[in-house]
């Protein structure tokens, strides 16, 4: 028997109350776990969270499944947490996985995360974090993927398949978990970069900016989407019928289950949507809303407004049917529970390893590199290693981290004094001792880490001033003053403005938040033992002014580019979408097409030539971008549609090739159809957004 099947069969023997009880997300505490465990067996809950740290009841979640299986309908409870970018083992933040432009590593990431935390009992994660964000005072853009649509897609449906597997039936294995994107939509765009603020985006942005990441993950599988709690357009989110029912279930065609985010029903209050808590909830079931998180609304009200005939009955066995069919689909009747970690004894696998070193090797970023100061010289005597992030550990974990294990991360100063066995490295403390500095000051090399800590990014976290926090630009210019090279490694969760310390540093490797491998992959490309492979997937502004500020605007009025122009600084970003030094240089070169004129149903294969011109074997990005010259709605000056990571040895040569055909080439009309218009593309190949070489090719009017 089917999923569909055995879930309608399911609901029949269901009564109201228990059809209602699978819609509701509760919150387990310490506190009130003898009640939960007493509502489990009476069915009122379909699924439940916890912040709870219950390492001293590690059975705690098998007992929680036992005790819903014991119900009279023995559907089995679901429990979600936030397994954002890793569990025990930590990649890194969704910005700074996205700087490896490589889906393969980011499937290989989630599928490690997904049998960590599934060993749990952990079987919904609320990831990938698909919000297009282009402000980096907003602090979950640490989370996202960046500022670009295709990127952002490509990095969904990896994370997707990651989590849940590329085939439906994986789901059911014991090492796959249920994802959830979020927050739909629009999120990124808060006014200010202050969270859940209020949004404005057009029909036609939403569509073809914000949409498509979404898309490709329901696309991809994803059986479960949260929906986000800040209002758009006039509408809250979660009490939009467009918005939930249209755009997700009709258009987005998912075939799982809509959950709010934390409190939202209860919000519409708040936000004057509604009278009280009881007309937000049948606002918040009819407009689509499956299943209620935390706000117990749906408990308190949804059987009541279902015998007033407020809510239809049929809105509830839909969203029941959506919940038990992914509850089957995740074998949930069979799954083994274990017994919570001992994280004391955590111990590292080799798989882990090697894969979290490759992501935060790929999430690093070399941003300046004057004279080649990178790779650290063998020929170094004496280095200081100085800043607030030389010695840390969790720091290193990013925002949205709830169970990482630090023991296991070695401080990078550490592992430098281990791979320059040849060179002496002194600490630095972050406090500046003149005393030291006047005593050694014939020591001239400094490895500066600089940064914000996690919690100075993610959620509620937004600031004003994208500079680097207080005191640390202070100590660079100081050594820097002082006659020395300093080497600056930036620790981050957003893009953050240099300008003030740029003249003052010999090299610049951005590492974001890289996780449990960050210290071991910097390391590495320190030293030269490894290239730096990231690429920057948002574009880092001069000054907080230029903000929004993004490499694909529309630029309607670009025949006068003096009117786009700030009088007091420049127009032009510090560095811009897709950049990333390395320690050898590459050539573009050959760009063309197989094709010069296309069908709307056929594609144009366009191959370029890139070379190593370098001294030694390297990575190159190559990025593929397009621009519709005419079309009946504005589209952007340059939009990604392709790339791929490659490696070249000193000297080598490779011809690479992108495809492109109608998914790249078409946007959504007015009316929300896609479509791909006749006319001319002009076609971009280069190492990032402006580095480019480009031909052009015509899609016919059939």
């Amino acid at each position: 028997m089917g999923y569909e099947a055995k879930a309608r069969e399911i609901l029949k023997s269901m009564t109201l109350s228990e059809k209602i009880g699978q819609m509701n997300l509760g919150l387990i505490n310490k506190e009130n776990l003898n009640d939960m465990l007493e509502a489990f067996k009476q069915g009122k809950y379909g699924a439940y969270l916890t912040y709870e740290d219950f390492s001293d009841q590690r059975d705690i979640h098998n007992k929680i499944m036992e005790a819903s299986r014991k119900s009279r309908t023995g559907i089995p409870v679901l429990y979600g947490k936030d397994v954002i970018h890793g569990h025990f083992t930590v990649f890194p933040i969704g910005l700074g996985i996205a700087a490896s432009f490589n889906p393969e590593l980011i499937e290989k990431s989630f599928a490690l995360i997904a049998e960590e935390a599934s060993s749990e009992g952990i079987f919904w994660t609320f990831a990938p974090m698909l919000d297009i964000a282009r402000d980096p005072r907003w602090g979950r853009i640490a989370e996202g993927f960046g500022e670009d649509t295709y990127l952002t897609s490509r990095m969904a449906e990896a994370a997707v398949w990651g989590l849940q597997g590329r085939n439906p039936a994986d789901l059911g294995k014991q090492e796959k978990i249920l994802a959830c994107p979020k927050h739909f939509i629009g999120y990124g765009a808060v006014e200010g970069g202050r969270d859940a603020n209020t949004v404005e985006i057009s029909q036609h942005t939403l569509m073809n900016v914000y949409f498509p990441p979404f898309l490709a993950a329901m696309k991809a599988g994803a059986g479960s989407i949260m929906s986000g709690y800040h209002d758009l357009n006039g509408e809250p989110v979660s009490a939009s019928y467009n918005i939930l029912t249209h755009m997700i279930k009709e258009l987005g065609g998912l075939d799982g289950f809509i959950v709010s985010d934390s409190g939202t029903t209860s919000q519409l209050v708040k936000y004057r949507y509604s009278t009280d808590e009881k007309q937000a909830t049948e606002i918040a079931a009819n407009t689509g809303i499956d299943m209620d998180m935390c706000s117990f609304c749906f408990e308190k009200y949804l059987e009541k407004l279902v015998e007033e005939g407020k809510v239809p009955i049929e809105r509830i066995d839909d969203a029941v049917l959506r919940i038990l069919k992914v509850k089957l689909r995740l074998n949930l009747w069979n799954r083994e529970v274990e017994p919570l970690k001992d994280k004391n004894k955590f111990t590292l696998s080799s798989e882990a390893k090697n894969i979290s070193v490759e992501a935060a090797r790929q999430a690093s970023a070399l941003l300046m590199n004057k004279e080649s100061s990178l790779p650290l010289s063998k020929d170094i005597k004496k280095i200081y290693v100085a800043g607030p992030y030389a010695k840390a550990r969790r720091e290193y974990f990013g925002c949205w981290c709830l169970d990482g294990v630090d023991h296991v991360v070695e401080p990078v100063i550490d592992i430098l004094k281990r791979k320059l066995d040849n060179t002496e490295i002194r600490h630095l403390d972050y406090f500046l001792s003149e005393r030291i500095l006047g005593k050694d000051d014939y020591i001239d090399t400094v490895v500066y880490f600089a940064g914000e800590d996690p919690d100075r990014s993610g959620e509620r976290n937004n600031i004003a001033n994208l500079r680097l926090p207080e005191g640390q630009e202070e100590q660079i210019i100081s050594l820097s003053n002082r006659g020395k090279k300093v080497i600056l490694v930036v620790v981050a969760g957003r893009p953050l403005s240099l300008v003030r310390v740029i003249p003052h540093v010999s090299a610049i490797l951005y590492v974001f938040h890289p996780g449990t491998g960050g210290p071991e992959a910097i390391a590495q490309i320190l030293t030269g033992e490894a290239e730096p492979g990231g690429r920057l997937p948002v574009t880092v502004p001069v000054s907080e002014g230029q903000i929004p500020i993004y490499y694909n605007p529309i630029q309607v009025r670009s025949d006068r580019p003096e009117h786009l122009k700030y009088n007091d600084i420049t127009d032009k970003p510090l560095y811009c979408f897709g950049y990333g030094l390395t320690y050898t240089d590459f050539k573009v070169s050959d760009i063309k097409v197989d094709r010069n004129e296309i069908k709307k149903n056929e594609s144009v294969r366009v191959t370029v030539n890139i070379e190593n011109v370098g001294d030694r074997s390297g990575e190159a990005v190559v990025q593929c971008y397009i621009n519709d010259c005419v079309s009946s709605l504005l589209r952007p000056c340059k939009e990604l549609k392709g790339f791929k990571r490659i490696t070249l040895g000193k000297g080598e040569s490779k011809i690479v090739e992108f495809t492109l055909g109608e998914e790249e080439l078409g946007f959504f009309d007015h009316k929300g159809d896609f479509i791909v218009e006749p006319g001319s593309f002009r076609v971009f190949v280069g190492l990032d957004c402006e580095n480019t070489i480009d031909t052009y090719f015509t899609v016919l009017d059939e």
